[in-house]
């Protein structure tokens, strides 16, 4: 399970677990701000790694921007090949 904490919203804690393409046994996750959104990388124990960007300006919920975690695009699948 992958929680974002945003003190913005109501809960505080956001699953973005339930999104799709969000791959099974995620040890690892990588954070990065660009502009609006929050692109949130993770990586599983079989080295798969998946991406998914989450507008959060302006505060999810508000506005025209969708409360967490629909804020969010489905995960992509951001694995590199094996050689």
């Amino acid at each position: 399970m992958t929680l974002i904490r945003d003190p913005r919203t109501t809960p505080p804690w956001n699953n973005i677990s339930t999104l799709t393409g969000y791959p099974s046994g995620v040890t690892d996750v990588s954070l990065a701000v660009m502009g609006n959104d929050l692109h949130v990388t993770v990586r599983n124990a079989a080295g798969n790694v998946a991406q998914t960007s989450c507008t959060v300006a302006p505060t999810p919920g508000t506005g025209s921007n969708p409360a967490w975690p629909a804020n969010c695009t489905a995960f992509v699948n951001h694995t590199p090949p094996n050689n």
